[in-house]
């Protein structure tokens, strides 16, 4: 029996039956009001989103007033030039910062020298006060020591502004509040007190006392070196040194030491007065040339081309410009000499013309000299003459001159000096 074989062809694989549409049920009424809330703030929360997007990059824009600028850094690094004043944008922080610097003068007081007063006594004169403590107490009382070891008090006061902006706020620090906590108030203070330091071992207690204002110079002098090599952009208009003092404490032996000065330099002054009377007297307004040149000689070789120099000049000053009782005395020195030289040549051609007299005559030239002579004599002024008696063998004499006489000779004498003069 043959197996049945079935060779009818089956029809290809069907496909399965079409899946049906979605059908959305309708949502109730409840989550149809919730879906449409979630819908609202999400809007609501874009927009939000927009606005703080908005205010954060308002953020950026500020303002800089009269005598600021701004200085702008952008991850760290220093945006030149600085922001002049003006209406300004800058990305936000973390991108931008920025810093706001005083341009116009300010002004920083350094009290750290000076005496600590109750606040009864800020208002009294110095001089009045008393010491609190027979010791001056460091912890609580500045003070500077000089260079000649004496201990002085010392207020003064610093003029500065900030001419570079962007070196003050990359070496100094951004701290620009209208505060004495500031950062370059802090720097100006370390800088000028040690800076009145150095200067006061300098210089001696005489200058802070009477001139305090050449150290505060020193000390602007010294401060500025320092904050150039800092190099802070800060500049020091002027330092001004307000007052100083002497310790409380030694009060008593301050003032014996500036009446001991006083009354030196009223010495000083007088003994000056004095000299320079007596120098105008003695040769007029050419004295102080003559003590120059006078000084220089004392400096110089002798027998040098500058001590013969010296010299000339010395005699052209006496010759062209000395007044006084030395030029007085010059030129009556001249009228003599030129009356001697004038009464030599006289009588040297009087020789020659009684030289052949004599040849044939000497004694009757003799005689005739004689009575001359003694003509002369007694009409001579300023000779004291004493007629003897006859028969008189002992004679004493008084040779004291008149003092009449005396007088009348000094008065010609000081005549002819002022003539001369």
């Amino acid at each position: 029996m043959q197996d049945h074989v079935d060779h009818s062809i089956s029809p290809p694989d069907q496909p399965l039956e079409k899946p049906l549409p979605t059908v959305e049920e309708p949502l109730d009424v409840a989550s149809q009001s919730l879906a449409d809330a979630l819908r609202a703030s999400f809007w609501v929360l874009k927009f939000v989103m927009l606005l703080v997007f908005v205010a954060y990059l308002l953020s950026g824009v500020f303002i800089v007033d009269q005598n600021q600028v701004a200085v702008v850094s952008r991850f760290g690094h220093m945006l030149t030039p600085p922001r002049q004043p003006g209406l300004h944008f800058a990305w936000p922080l973390p991108i931008d910062s920025r810093t706001k610097v005083p341009t116009s003068p300010r002004t920083i007081s350094i009290d750290d020298f000076w005496l600590r007063l109750r606040e009864a006594d800020t208002t009294r004169p110095l001089s009045e006060l008393t010491a609190r403590s027979e010791t001056l107490d460091p912890e609580f009382e500045g003070a500077l020591l000089t260079g000649d070891k004496a201990i002085m008090h010392l207020q003064f006061t610093a003029q500065y502004r900030i001419a570079d902006a962007v070196k003050c706020v990359s070496h100094v620090g951004d701290n620009f509040k209208n505060t004495e906590e500031d950062a370059e108030k802090q720097l100006l203070q370390k800088v000028l007190q040690n800076a009145a330091v150095a200067e006061a071992a300098r210089t001696t207690m005489e200058v802070v006392w009477k001139t305090p204002g050449l150290l505060a110079a020193e000390i602007q002098k010294r401060a500025q070196q320092t904050l150039d090599r800092l190099d802070t952009g800060i500049i020091l208009d002027q330092v001004s040194a307000e007052r100083s003092h002497y310790p409380l404490q030694t009060a008593f032996e301050f003032n014996n030491v500036m009446q001991a000065e006083q009354q030196r330099n009223e010495l000083i002054q007088g003994a000056n007065k004095e000299k320079v009377e007596k120098l105008n007297a003695a040769a007029g307004p050419a004295w102080e040339d003559l003590d120059a040149q006078i000084r220089r000689l004392d400096m110089v070789k002798e027998e040098s081309p500058e001590w013969i120099s010296t010299i000339d000049e010395i005699h052209r000053l006496l010759d062209d410009k000395a007044t006084g009782n030395a030029g007085g005395l010059i030129h009556l020195a001249r009228s003599e000499a030129s009356k001697i030289i004038q009464d030599t040549l006289a009588e040297t051609n009087q020789f020659a013309s009684l030289l052949p007299e004599y040849r044939r005559n000497p004694e009757l030239l003799r005689e005739v000299l004689r009575q001359r002579m003694l003509h002369q004599l007694y009409t001579m002024p300023g000779v004291s003459k004493w007629l003897l008696p006859p028969g008189q063998k002992t004679v004493n004499l008084w040779l004291n001159k008149d003092p009449v006489e005396i007088r009348e000779a000094e008065r010609e004498r000081t005549e002819q000096i002022r003539r001369g003069g």
